[in-house]
C-alpha cells in the first residue's frame, strides 16, 4: 500500500507552510510521505523554472544534455555524447530514455516498460534516474494553456 498515490487539494500555506498563500495547490501523498513534492530546502516549495512549466521538471531531456532545447528525438541524434548517469546506462539506453521524454503523451508507458528488464531496473538506484521516472509518472505536465495555469480542478477524476 506504500505505492498508492493520494491526491488532495489544499491552500498553499497549509500544504507548504508560510509565508505565501497564492491559492489552491496539489498535495500528493505516497511512499509513507505526507507530501512527496515538499522540498527539504527553505520555504519547502519546488523552485520555479525557466522551461515554461509551472514547476521545474526532471522529465525534460534538455536538463541532461546540456542544451536548453531538445524538442524531438532528432535533436538527440545530433549530440556527440549523451549522459550515461554515472555509467548506469549504456549510451544506447541513455538515448532511448531521453528520446522517450520528447513524447509527453506516451512517455509514461514507454518509461515503465523501459525499466521492466532485469538489467535496467537496477538503474533506479541512481537518484537522477529515479527523479526522471518520478517526474514522468507523477507530474501532470504542461498540458494546460498558460492562461489556465491558475485554475484548479473542481472534480477529480475530471469530467469527460
Amino acid at each position: 500500500q506504500d505505492a498508492y498515490l493520494q491526491w488532495d487539494v489544499g491552500r498553499e500555506s497549509e500544504v507548504y507552510g508560510p509565508p505565501t498563500d497564492r491559492g489552491l495547490v496539489f498535495k500528493i501523498s505516497a511512499f509513507r510521505k505526507d507530501h512527496i513534492t515538499k522540498q527539504s530546502e527553505p520555504n519547502n516549495r519546488p523552485k520555479p523554472s525557466r522551461s515554461g512549466h509551472r514547476w521545474p521538471s526532471a522529465a525534460l531531456p534538455g536538463n541532461y544534455t546540456g542544451h536548453s532545447v531538445v524538442r524531438t528525438e532528432d535533436d538527440l541524434l545530433y549530440f556527440r555524447s549523451l549522459p550515461t548517469f554515472n555509467d548506469r546506462l549504456r549510451p544506447s539506453d541513455s538515448e532511448a530514455l531521453l528520446s522517450f521524454l520528447t513524447v509527453p503523451y506516451i512517455r509514461m508507458p514507454l518509461m515503465l516498460s523501459f525499466f521492466t528488464t532485469a538489467d535496467r531496473v537496477n538503474c533506479l538506484f541512481s537518484r537522477r534516474i529515479r527523479a526522471i521516472l518520478h517526474a514522468v509518472v507523477l507530474e501532470p505536465g504542461k498540458l494546460l494553456m498558460p492562461h489556465r495555469w491558475h485554475d484548479c480542478p473542481e472534480m477529480v477524476p475530471a469530467a469527460s
